[in-house]
């Protein structure tokens, strides 16, 4: 099995690209997964070397920026055997287009869904100072964990935007290398000289992932349907055809997985819309942003949902309702008609009679106008002059109103810069923007040195700068400085005395404000484990001989841990918990105190095996041999007493030898305690076979 990076063990390779590979790893300090990103540079020229390295650097540049539970962490970069690797959050679920290649395409409502979650998650990124355009929108960057939130993945592309106006005329790498953005997805923009970039790029991308959510057809396939108005045709790509990835031989032929055809009378016209105006070739036509494309798709899905009650209460389906409203529609012009022909004709006879009536009285009506038309005008000009009065005063009355209001504003205005506010308001915002930068740099500092008092200094003031950013509503509290200081302190797999000295004093000094975090009682199950497995006396290995000190130490973390860990760590933190409660009654037990629950220790014990069999980590597997093997030889006889059968306790044994036979670990100090294993498995076995003949004679 690889190891990279001295701790990263590589498990599997979750996918690949042209330039670079993502594995699965295990860390053998912090028993956690990670992603790692690995780039490769084999039979590629020096300008290529550098341009793929330059970026995976500026990929590892934009996530540090990033503070959002959906955007993964950059937690390591280094570079090894002339590669370079990125090592980042790694996320349990499936990819948007793996679903889509199981499942089929999804509803009209859950693509309007899906779409405001990556609104909210782009709208985050273009909000940052300076703005970050992430690019590369597809389907495969797009994951959905295990507990259904939306993640992005892979920031190759990303580009942060530092001019004036808000966009980037077109870096060079993207005009050489347009692999850097994947066709069918990326906007045309991307690919024209001299083009600009901007969070419109993004808008783009967004509506073509979701395009193909829809249809399960990438839009450049469907490009030619009948709406030539709403859509681009394949020539506006020509100043790519040479790198195109997708085939438009056969591009009127529908998806079998497609639910509608967009260009069907039928189909949804909201949704239809929505993605239309994000796939506009010139980025004008597009949204202005993420925020006002979630609008579009929120104001969507309600009418959506709204037609679904109401296909859903009348029992009828949205065609036969439609029928319906057109045939009432008909009904409704004809009687429209009707109407308008009868009125019509009865104005006619109006009119005409009118005119009789007319001749009648005209004479009559000249000598009762004139005397009307009189009274008529000087009603008019006495309306007039009191309406020009009115008028008048309404005037005075407002322009001292507005005077005293100006005055005051302009008295206000002096006192402000007189105090000088304004100065103290930039200067906030200076000091703000010098801190975030600040706290980066202490973090880069901890994470490269190697001097133990240097990194408890570096995370000290790190922690120091991100408690005055979390109080001035900057950014949320993290655990990161706590667990910087966590991984470099057992990165050698020990964990000495006065380490834990350090860090239990940076604990104790900033637990109100680490309390704050989200991933507070992550950190305390990394904490117990690190305890479990790495707490050593000062120039002393970890082994059996201090397993009860260790145990002891990590029992208040696990129990903190389980007051709020995260649903996929809790059964891990309760099953620390609870073996390390057994052990220690077992240990500590005399006849004045209660007789320990053993079936339900050798009940533990077992389970632990199990898990440990499930984990790549050697230190975990060592671990769980020797507390097998050291429970066996102390209380078999226990186990026997309290009714556990021979063959469990012996099957116990036989999985934590086979555990500790399949190590082959280059690790000095696991392999001697695989060998203190072997040496010890006859005479237990041996042992365990007199405990239960004596205990039965």
């Amino acid at each position: 099995m690889v190891c990279v990076g001295g701790k990263y063990q590589l498990l599997g390779k979750l996918g690949s690209g042209g330039t670079s590979s993502v594995y699965l790893a295990v860390d053998n300090v912090l028993h956690k997964k990670w992603a790692v990103k690995e780039t490769s540079n084999e039979n590629l020229d020096s300008d290529k070397k550098a341009l793929i390295l330059q970026s995976l650097r500026a990929e590892v540049e934009v996530l540090n920026h990033c503070n959002h539970p959906c955007i993964p962490r950059i937690v390591d970069f280094f570079e090894e055997n002339g590669r370079a690797y990125a090592v980042r959050d790694y996320v349990e679920g499936s990819s948007l287009k793996t679903i889509i290649a199981q499942s089929g395409v999804i509803t009209p409502s859950q693509v309007c869904a899906l779409g405001i979650q990556l609104c909210e998650l782009l709208q985050y990124l273009h909000s940052l100072n300076p703005a970050v355009v992430y690019c590369d929108l597809k389907p495969s960057n797009v994951m959905i964990s295990n507990d259904s939130s939306v993640h992005l993945i892979d920031f190759g592309s990303a580009l942060e935007l530092k001019g004036e106006d808000g966009v980037l005329v077109q870096p060079s790498r993207f005009k050489q290398y347009a692999r850097f953005a994947t066709c069918g997805f990326a906007a045309p923009e991307l690919f024209e000289q001299d083009a600009k970039i901007g969070v419109f790029t993004d808008v783009y991308a967004l509506g073509a992932t979701l395009f193909y959510a829809l249809t399960g057809t990438c839009y450049l396939e469907s490009s030619n349907h009948s709406d030539s108005s709403l859509s681009f045709n394949n020539s506006d790509f020509s100043s790519f055809s040479s790198n195109k990835t997708l085939d438009f031989k056969d591009s009127n032929k529908s998806h079998p997985l497609t639910n509608f055809d967009l260009s069907c009378d039928d189909c949804d016209s909201g949704v239809r819309y929505v993605l239309m105006r994000a796939l506009a070739h010139n980025p004008k036509d597009r949204y202005e942003d993420c925020a006002e494309f979630s609008q579009a798709l929120k104001d969507c899905l309600e009418d959506l949902e709204f037609g679904e009650k109401v296909e859903s209460n009348m029992g009828e389906s949205g065609l036969v309702l439609r029928n319906k409203e057109r045939a009432r529609g008909a009904q409704t012009r004809k009687k429209y008609d009707a109407s308008r022909s009868s009125c019509a004709r009865s104005r006619l006879r109006v009119e005409s009679g009118n005119q009789n009536i007319g001749k009648r009285h005209k004479k009559n009506g000249v000598k009762n106008g004139v005397k009307n038309g009189k009274k008529n005008i000087f009603k008019i000009v006495c309306c007039a002059l009191m309406a020009f009065i009115g008028c008048i005063v309404f005037a005075f009355a407002c322009k001292s109103v507005i005077t005293n209001a100006s005055r005051a504003k302009v008295s206000e205005l002096r006192s402000y810069v007189k105090s000088g506010n304004i100065p103290t308001k930039n200067k906030n915002a200076s000091n703000i923007t010098s801190s975030v930068q600040e706290y980066k740099k202490y973090m880069s500092k901890a994470a490269k040195s190697t001097d133990s008092r240097q990194i408890v200094e570096y995370v000290n003031k790190a922690m120091s700068l991100q408690v005055k950013l979390f109080n001035a509503n900057v950014q949320p509290m993290s655990i990161q400085p706590a667990l910087r200081l966590l991984v470099n302190q057992i990165e050698d797999f020990r964990w000495s005395a006065s380490e834990r000295e350090d860090f239990t004093s940076f604990v104790n000094k900033y637990k109100s404000d680490l309390k704050k975090s989200e991933d507070w009682y992550e950190l305390c199950l990394s904490v117990g484990k690190a305890y479990w497995y790495y707490g050593v006396k000062d120039k002393e290995e970890s082994s059996s001989a201090n397993r009860k000190e260790r145990i002891e130490q990590s029992a208040k973390w696990f129990e903190e841990a389980l007051k709020g860990v995260k649903a996929k760590d809790y059964e891990s933190a309760l099953m620390y918990s609870t073996l390390g409660k057994g052990y220690l009654d077992l240990t500590n037990y005399s006849q004045a105190k209660p007789k320990p629950k053993v079936r339900e220790y050798a009940g533990k014990l077992r389970a632990f095996v199990e898990n440990a069999k499930k984990n790549e980590n050697e230190i975990v597997k060592i671990d769980a041999s020797e507390i097998v093997f050291e429970s066996l030889n102390s209380w078999s006889a226990q186990f026997k007493a309290d009714g556990v059968n021979q063959d469990i306790v012996e099957k116990i044994f036989d999985d934590a030898l086979d555990l500790a036979r399949s190590l082959k670990s280059q690790n000095k100090n696991v392999d001697n305690r695989v060998k203190s294993i072997m040496s010890q498995a006859d005479p237990l076995i041996d042992s365990i076979e007199n405990a239960f003949d004596n205990s039965g004679a």
